[in-house]
């Protein structure tokens, strides 16, 4: 068997033009997509969402992932917020959970700006989307969070980082200023 190359049908054969594999791919891309947001919590890998969609398009290709998903997801976004929508392109994360420069293209795309946190602005997305696309909710009404992989990693990141206790007023019990006594009672 020859190992093929390129991006083709897998129904007929045929190759296919990257344009036309795209429009197909970002098709096949919205119902994984809303399947996820459907359900307080989901979301999908590129991984998954990739082997999905040229599933479901029938189009095959032996492109690097990273190489092409990122413009299907900006252009599901697109369509996401044209129809007034949340960015369904917040439920797709990469293998270490984060949602990668594609995510913070789509928004800049969308809202007109580039999110500090791509990572915090997708779990705020999301928590939008699961309420917009009827996904059932917690009691609490739920909360945007980080994938639990990542969440953890960076509250460990944030507990490595040493907190500075500076000393307090023993009259006042302000913090002390750096430069030495208390601002409002003058006491050392």
């Amino acid at each position: 068997m020859v190992k093929r190359s390129g991006t083709w049908s897998e129904s007929s054969g045929e190759d296919v033009t990257p344009e036309d594999a795209r429009a197909a791919w970002t098709l096949a891309a919205r119902p994984v997509l809303l399947t996820a947001a459907g359900h307080y919590g989901d979301f999908v890998t590129y991984k998954i969402l990739a082997a999905q969609v040229q599933r479901d398009a029938d189009v095959t290709t032996t492109q690097r992932t990273d190489s092409w998903l990122g413009d299907v997801l900006i252009a599901v976004s697109k369509e996401s917020a044209a129809k007034g929508e949340p960015l369904l392109s917040a439920f797709c994360v990469r293998t270490d959970e984060t949602v990668g420069a594609p995510y913070a293209a789509a928004v800049l795309d969308a809202y007109g700006l580039t999110p500090d946190d791509p990572d915090t602005h997708a779990a705020e997305e999301r928590l939008k989307g699961y309420v917009f696309f009827g996904a059932e909710m917690p009691a609490d009404g739920g909360r945007a969070k980080l994938p639990p992989t990542l969440g953890r990693r960076r509250a460990r990141e944030r507990a490595a980082i040493p907190r500075v206790v500076r000393p307090m007023c023993p009259n006042c019990f302000v913090e002390l200023p750096v430069n030495g006594p208390c601002g409002l009672c003058s006491d050392d």
